[in-house]
């Protein structure tokens, strides 16, 4: 498992996960990266099968949200995984919805999306491309509001 983790220059995350890592001795398993940009997150980024939005919200009272690394993940056709609902992707199939809640996620499920993604990779990148260009491009968004200044 690799893990992508923006966080701030402090290292409060790695510092946060890095114990437990170590705890559970999964160091051979997962890597946390810090702050990735350009080819070096691309490079990455081609080398995953499945990405995790936002699993947390919960804890913060969000039913609903609009998350920007969802948006990214859309744009790069990368499958996702979250537990909030995002308003622009309720029927949509390239991303995995889990509770919202502190249950376990059913990791037989995240294989099976994972499998089913893979086997329809070109159709499912495809779709989340067009989702990312109609719902999330800036000129897109803003359109309906610049011609009624008109």
């Amino acid at each position: 498992l690799k893990v992508i983790h923006q966080f701030n220059e402090t290292g409060t995350v790695i510092d946060f996960y890095d114990p437990y890592i170590k705890d559970h001795k999964l160091n051979d398993f997962i890597k946390i990266y810090g702050p990735l940009y350009g080819n070096e997150l691309e490079k990455l980024y081609n080398n995953c099968q499945i990405a995790v939005g936002s699993l947390g919200m919960h804890r913060i009272n969000l039913k609903n949200a609009s998350v920007l690394k969802v948006k990214e993940y859309c744009a790069i056709g990368m499958p996702f995984i979250l537990s909030h609902n995002e308003e622009k992707l309720e029927n949509e199939k390239f991303y995995l919805k889990v509770p919202a809640d502190e249950s376990p996620i059913d990791i037989n499920k995240v294989i099976e999306f994972e499998e089913w993604c893979s086997k329809n990779s070109d159709k499912v990148i495809k779709r989340m491309r067009e989702v990312a260009e109609k719902e999330f491009d800036w000129v897109n968004i803003l359109r309906p509001h610049l011609t009624n200044l008109n």
